[in-house]
């Protein structure tokens, strides 16, 4: 939070600028669903074995250098022992950064299948049914304000129990362990007013990336992931933003923890509930929001953190439709190979610039309907 005083002394103006600044250090206590949304994990009734527990500490600026490091101790659904550390700039032009990690994850419960568009699950209490090693590296060049590159590299080292092969001989080609690894360049160009609720601007990103699998026998495959979003304020109070996002792959035919589309990261609204799978994608996203107040002044005294007593917050109506289109097997998900089309109504709040929460009241093309709720962005 930043407050500006100015006091006129003659010819000259005294400016008194005061600050409130957030910590650099935050042992941050976890308490997080599990499920891929929100909606999902209502489906199942908020059973608290399905949520993850423990602490994520931040610890930015390390050494005075603006360098940052995640270190990460969960249990609960899924265990995560892990660490990020990120370096913004390595030259003087400020303009070329690194970032590397590192993570441990294993569940007692994982998803084997996706049958009539639902995920379906097996659970061992008596021992580990999924472990997964991810490793990461990538470079990052940011030659303008707005334009970003970044190669990257992903490592994936997965072990599954024998029964995931026995239900579904197609999650790993019959085997239980796995190797995948990603090689990839993204684009992005970001210039918008808010980068975690835009309402004003342009974000374009472009990622070409080659994925090599290991099961029982080696593959691999190239794909293109392309997003696009345009936000305009038309008034005062009414904006608009439109949206386009699409995946396109050399291959068609893939085992089933790659085979994922949409329903996860990405979704047309109505349909939170369920997920197609498939190596092609496209995906269309519309709304226009009324500002009911906009960066209004929220005080919370209560709060027991000096720098969060007070907050900038804005609320906004909506009403959205959305489009979409999965390439996939209709063998057993009859939502695949058909059009998707949702819509409805919704209550956005933003606090602290990057807090979000979503009410949205939504109807697919299947004339499903429900209340929504969502604690991203909406495109």
């Amino acid at each position: 939070q930043v407050k500006l005083n100015f006091d006129y002394q003659g010819d000259a103006v005294v400016v008194d600028i005061g600050l409130i600044e957030k910590w650099y250090i935050w042992p941050i206590p976890a308490l997080e669903f599990a499920d891929r949304n929100f909606n999902q994990w209502w489906e199942f009734n908020f059973n608290k074995s399905r949520v993850n527990y423990g602490f994520y500490n931040f610890i930015y600026n390390v050494g005075g250098l603006n360098h940052t490091l995640k270190l990460s101790l969960i249990s609960g659904y899924t265990k995560n022992i892990g660490f990020e550390y990120r370096v913004p700039y390595v030259d003087k032009k400020k303009q070329v950064g690194i970032g590397a990690g590192s993570s441990f994850k294993t569940n007692n419960e994982m998803v084997y299948q996706t049958l009539n568009n639902k995920q379906q699950f097996y659970h061992n209490s008596d021992t580990m049914v999924n472990q997964r090693i991810i490793s990461f590296v990538e470079f990052n060049y940011r030659p303008g304000l707005f334009y970003y590159h970044k190669l990257f590299g992903t490592v994936l080292n997965q072990k599954i129990h024998p029964s995931i092969s026995t239900l579904n001989p197609g999650y790993a080609n019959g085997e239980n362990t796995l190797q995948h690894l990603q090689l990839g360049y993204q684009f992005l160009f970001r210039k918008v007013d808010n980068r975690f609720y835009p309402t004003n601007g342009t974000i374009f990103s472009m990622s070409p990336s080659y994925n090599w699998v290991k099961t029982n026998s080696s593959r691999g495959w190239s794909e293109l992931n392309i997003n696009a979003e345009h936000y305009r304020k038309l008034t005062e109070f009414i904006n608009v933003g439109v949206g386009a996002s699409s995946k396109i792959s050399t291959t068609r035919k893939m085992i089933y923890p790659l085979n994922i589309a949409l329903g996860y990261k990405q979704f047309v609204r109505g349909y939170e509930t369920y997920v197609m799978d498939g190596q092609q994608f496209i995906l269309f996203k519309s709304t226009i929001r009324y500002a009911l107040f906009n960066q209004k002044l929220l005080n919370t005294p209560w709060l027991p953190l000096k720098s969060y007593k007070q907050s900038l917050c804005s609320s906004y109506l909506t009403f959205f439709v959305d489009g979409g289109y999965v390439n996939g097997s209709r063998e057993f998900n009859n939502l695949n190979n058909t059009a998707l089309i949702g819509a409805g109504l919704g209550w956005d709040w933003v606090f602290y610039y990057d807090k979000v929460i979503r009410f949205e009241y939504s109807i697919n093309k299947n004339n499903q309907h429900g209340l929504f709720i969502h604690f991203t962005k909406p495109l």
